[in-house]
C-alpha cells in the first residue's frame, strides 16, 4: 500500500489495511488509473509514430515499386547460377574402375563435404607437403572464394531491406560487385588447382573447368547492379504513413477532437 494517499496526501498507517483512504475515502489502488492508462497509451502511440517511418522505408526498399520487386527477383537468380556446371572431374584409380564424378556445382561441393566431412587438418597437411602444396593452395582459394560468394549473396539479400538508407543503393552495387569478384577468384583457383592436381597425379586425376557457372554469376549479379543503377537514377519514392497526430500529447488530441465535435454539432 502507498505511504500517502494520492488524493489528499494523508499518511497511511500499517493499520490502514483497507484499499480506501480513511480520510477521503478514495480507492488508493485505482485512484488516477485512467490517467495512468492514458499516459501509457500516449507513450505507446508516440513510440509507434517514431518507429513507423522506419517501417515505411523498409517496405519501400523491399516492395515499394516495380523496380524494388524486380530487384528481389534478380537477387534470387544467382542461386540458379550456382546450379550450373563449374566443370567435371575424372579419377582413374589403379585396379579399380574409372570414377567419373561428372559435372560439379555448388550442390555437389556441399554434398561432398556433408558425405565425407571437411578435414581442414588434411588440407593443411597437403599444403605443407611440397609435391601437393600448390594444388591444395589453389584448392583452398577456390573453396574460400566460393564460400565468400555465397555469404555475399546472403548478406546482399538481407540488406535489400535497407535500400532506402543513405548509402543503400551503393551498398547493393558493391555487394553484387564483390560477389562477381569472389566467383571469379573461385574460378581462377579451380583452373589452377585442376592443372596442378593433374601434374601431381598424372593419369590418375583429370579435370576440366567450365566457365558456365561464372558466366551465370556475372550475368545475374550484373543484372542486380544494373537494376540498382536504374533505381539510383530514378530515386526511391517512400510512401510515409501519416501518424503525425500521435506525436501530439493525448490530452491535446482529446481536446482537439472534442472541439471538432462541438463545431460539427453547431
Amino acid at each position: 500500500m502507498a505511504a500517502y494517499c494520492p488524493k489528499c496526501n494523508y499518511k497511511l498507517k500499517l493499520t490502514d489495511w483497507r484499499p480506501e483512504c480513511p480520510k477521503c475515502g478514495v480507492n488508493v489502488v485505482y485512484y488516477g488509473i485512467e490517467d495512468r492508462l492514458n499516459a501509457e497509451a500516449d507513450k505507446a502511440e508516440y513510440e509507434h509514430a517514431m518507429f513507423q517511418p522506419k517501417v515505411d522505408r523498409i517496405k519501400s526498399s523491399f516492395i515499394g515499386d516495380n523496380i524494388a520487386k524486380t530487384r528481389i527477383v534478380l537477387c534470387v537468380l544467382p542461386v540458379l547460377a550456382s546450379l550450373l556446371s563449374m566443370g567435371s572431374i575424372t579419377m582413374n584409380v589403379p585396379f579399380k574402375e574409372t570414377v567419373n564424378i561428372g559435372w560439379v556445382s555448388i550442390i555437389n561441393v556441399v554434398t561432398l563435404f556433408t558425405d565425407y566431412g571437411f578435414d581442414i587438418n588434411a588440407i593443411l597437411a597437403a599444403i605443407k607437403y611440397e609435391p601437393t602444396r600448390m594444388a591444395f593452395v589453389w584448392f583452398a582459394v577456390a573453396l574460400v572464394g566460393l564460400a565468400l560468394a555465397v555469404v555475399t549473396w546472403l548478406v546482399g539479400l538481407i540488406l535489400l531491406t535497407l535500400s532506402c538508407s543513405p548509402k543503400g543503393i551503393q551498398r547493393n552495387i558493391t555487394l553484387a560487385g564483390m560477389g562477381i569478384g569472389f566467383a571469379t577468384i573461385s574460378f581462377i583457383g579451380s583452373v589452377l588447382m585442376s592443372g596442378a592436381m593433374a601434374d601431381v597425379f598424372p593419369g590418375i586425376f583429370s579435370a576440366s573447368v567450365s566457365p558456365l557457372a561464372l558466366i551465370g554469376f556475372i550475368v545475374t549479379w550484373g543484372a542486380v547492379i544494373a537494376i540498382n543503377v536504374i533505381n539510383k537514377k530514378k530515386g526511391i519514392t517512400i510512401n510515409y504513413k501519416d501518424v503525425s497526430e500521435y506525436l501530439i500529447p493525448y490530452e491535446e488530441r482529446k481536446a482537439q477532437k472534442e472541439a471538432a465535435a462541438v463545431k460539427a454539432d453547431a
